[in-house]
């Protein structure tokens, strides 16, 4: 353990040290608090033994637990310190902050603070002066920050410290995290997160957090650690360790599987949103969800002007689906189904038993009303059977009085005859509780136009040039060409239906869901989706400027606040972009530009400075590859290991990836709907799936006005994708004129 001495030693002055003195001193306490996790690594070892205990079975977890944070502590134990003073106290403090805790057991006095901790908002904020922590429940204390240092380290070896003061305020670490080259897989910024982001990442749970963050912002690795903070905030509160993260692919996933571990957390169920909500829903044999990749296809990928008509009617089609109107539609149907279960007729198993139809109601709709609908059917059958059997027991004792009284001569057989007759009168009886087979109601209800015209007129979309007809033609058409293939946009009509029917089952709602990429997401979707969540606590995360899917998706977060979450709803906003320069991002916001949303503002680029993006015409097609195949060779030998060539749809990418081969270009990985790793290096990728990553150059293959025009929406905001990918480099190279987004621009 590290001694009274050595600690105060810690938090004396260094007042009048030079550099390398303070750096020295740095380096001597980092080698004591290596010792001290070195004897907690051996002395937590000791304490780790075979047990067929339960006790000891748990503590050897909590045990385990505490000594993967060690042995992940060992390295770099630490990575900040904060000088302070409480206001209107004479004692100035200091305090080291590392991934995780660390205390002196003997004396209780902290070592490291973790960097989750209330305290460690003072290295966090960007104030210096009078900053707020919450102590404890209840109470705040403000407190002035002299000096917060910043150390870089070498492998093992504490290498420098940079400084920040109310008087410098330049954040040298952030610049020099940004300059680097970018990793195969995301990484934490423990070290680097800035205020904003900490604000949002501190939250207080139970509610539904909608976050608006631009380009680079680093929504997707702040998701990730307000879950880790979530589980320190809240570790104490026994059932707050249940967590699910829906990621927008497979690919995605990998790609962020790094970050959770690194932190500490373990477990966390990292899925899609097909994957999290198909497994509710009963579907009969041989039916299946069609790949969300299908649809994605015939709006991104397919010719310009091909089959109009037939474009408009699936796209409705798909954003009728999406809206908050698809709940009202549902849940009439469903109050209908409920209040027609129970038949108007007694349930009459002979002259003497009987039960009305007002008795069989009240066991429905009062005594199981807690209960979703198939449950209390379920429990509706099993008290009417327990009721039958009882009457059967009461008339045989009757048939056996009567036989001991010489009335007449009662037999076995009699006896049997009336239970065959109670068990019949029940099984007719229970043909008429009405079941529900889940397609069967969903399609019967989405392929009557007059529902159709309704629906339609309560989503506000009657004026989009579809009529109703056209509309459940579709739902029809597909009823009958597709029987066993459901639509992706089905899936939330058919898992909140399941949920209304069947309930949860024995899943154990979701303590905190993180939703990224969430602008890709209709309204009646993340509605479905908070089903899962305990209180409506949930992070939905996402950019609308990267909202580029024309069926599906939002433009507006304000359309979330009210009735599609259970509970409060708050929106932040992430408005500066750490990964791009800023000559970069200019660009981008110029792509942008082009689109017209109040509810969108240009990203706000770090000071980080690079080499201006250029255009090169060729004057074909075969140059223009040549020229790219000859540019990944130059950029990797300049040390830049991820590089994306990204054209606008799949079949493209396919070919330019077969002919970059053909060139020589070694190790290029073709990414596509089904790929489920990254696996870094040069990728040739359809800019619709490179949403999310980050490379440290990205090669623009002719982006011709035929690809992104102007006047498209989603062509605008697919091109800002593309350009916001890259953290150093930002090339196009074209054959074909130039489009207009680009022009000027670059």
């Amino acid at each position: 353990m590290l001694s009274n001495e050595s600690y105060s030693e810690r938090r004396g002055e260094t007042s009048g040290m030079t550099y390398e003195e303070q750096l020295s001193t740095e380096r001597e306490f980092l080698d004591r608090v290596r010792r001290h996790i070195e004897r907690q690594i051996e002395s937590g070892s000791a304490g780790i033994k075979l047990t067929d205990d339960f006790t000891e079975l748990a503590l050897n977890a909590i045990r385990q637990k505490e000594l993967d944070q060690l042995f992940k502590s060992r390295t770099r134990p630490f990575f900040a310190k904060v000088d302070f003073q409480e206001r209107e106290q004479p004692d100035r403090e200091r305090a080291y902050i590392g991934r995780f805790g660390l205390f002196d057991r003997a004396t209780m006095e902290p070592i490291v603070l973790d960097w989750r901790s209330p305290m460690a908002n003072l290295y966090y904020e960007h104030s210096f002066r009078e900053v707020p922590v919450d102590v404890k429940l209840g109470k705040r204390l403000l407190f002035d920050v002299s000096n917060k240092r910043q150390f870089e380290m070498d492998k093992d070896e504490l290498t420098r410290f940079y400084d920040m003061s109310a008087e410098t305020g330049t954040n040298r670490l952030l610049i020099e995290r940004l300059e680097q080259r970018g990793e195969q897989k995301l990484k934490d910024i423990v070290e680097t997160i800035q205020a904003e982001q900490n604000a949002v990442l501190r939250a207080e749970a139970g509610q539904a957090l909608i976050v608006q963050g631009a380009a680079g912002s680093g929504k997707t690795t702040i998701a990730l650690h307000r879950l880790a903070f979530l589980a320190y905030a809240y570790r104490d509160r026994g059932a707050f360790d249940n967590f699910l993260i829906i990621a927008p692919n497979r690919l995605f996933i990998d790609y962020i599987s790094d970050v959770l571990p690194d932190l500490g957390i373990e477990g966390v169920v990292q899925t899609t949103w097909e994957e999290a909500l198909c497994g509710f829903i009963p579907l009969p044999k041989g039916y299946k969800f069609a790949d969300a990749a299908g649809k994605t296809a015939l709006f991104l990928e397919a010719e310009r002007g091909a089959d109009a008509e037939r474009l408009a009617t699936v796209k409705l089609a798909s954003r009728l689906r999406g809206s908050m109107a698809t709940k009202s539609l549902l849940d009439r149907y469903v109050e209908r189904r409920i209040e027609s279960t129970v038949p108007e007729t007694d349930l009459a198993l002979s002259k003497t038993h009987k039960m009305t139809a007002e008795e069989v109601r009240r066991k429905f709709h009062v005594d199981f009303r807690h209960y979703p609908y198939m449950q209390r059917r379920k429990r509706l059958i099993q008290a009417l059977t327990q009721w039958k059997d009882d009457c059967a027991r009461e008339a045989a004792r009757v048939l056996e009085s009567r036989v001991k009284s010489g009335q007449y001569a009662a037999t076995e057989k009699r006896v049997a005859e009336v239970r065959a007759q109670y068990d019949r009168k029940l099984a007719e009886y229970v043909e008429t509780v009405k079941s529900v087979e889940l397609v069967s109601f969903y399609r019967n209800i989405v392929t009557k136009p007059a529902n159709v015209a309704k629906w339609m007129a309560e989503a506000g979309l009657a004026g989009e040039g579809v009529d109703a007809e056209r509309v459940a033609a579709y739902f029809a058409e597909r009823k009958e060409m597709h029987k066993q293939e459901l639509e992706w946009d089905d899936l939330a009509p058919l898992f909140y239906l399941a949920y209304r029917f069947y309930g949860l089952g024995k899943t154990r709602a979701y303590s905190h869901i993180i939703v990224d990429e969430a602008q890709d997401f209709s309204p009646f979707q993340l509605h479905a989706l908070s089903a899962l969540s305990a209180a409506g606590s949930m992070s939905i995360l996402g950019d609308l400027a990267q909202s580029i899917y024309p069926y599906r998706g939002l433009t507006d977060w304000n359309v979330l606040k009210e009735g599609v979450f259970p509970g409060k709803v708050s929106i932040e906003r992430l408005k500066k972009s750490y990964r791009s320069t800023v000559e970069i991002m200019t660009v981008a916001n110029a792509v942008l530009s082009h689109w017209d949303n109040p509810h969108v503002t240009p990203a706000e680029p770090v000071l980080r400075h690079g080499e201006t993006p250029a255009a090169a015409r060729t004057s074909n097609e075969e140059e223009g590859l040549r020229t790219i195949a000859d540019r990944l060779a130059a950029l990797r030998a300049q040390g830049m290991h991820n590089v994306a060539v990204i054209d606008k749809t799949t079949a493209r990418c396919r070919d330019v990836h077969r002919r970059l081969t053909a060139l020589g270009v070694e190790g290029a990985h073709l990414i596509e709907g089904k790929a489920g790793k990254y696996e870094g290096g040069v990728s040739v990728v359809p800019v619709y799936l490179s949403k999310g990553m980050e490379f440290d150059a990205v090669l623009l293959v002719n982006p011709a006005e035929a690809a992104y025009d102007p006047a498209v929406p989603e062509d605008v905001k697919l091109l800002y994708v593309a350009c916001t990918r890259a953290l150093h480099r930002l090339e196009a190279y074209h054959w074909d004129e130039l489009t207009p987004l680009l022009r000027g621009a670059m």
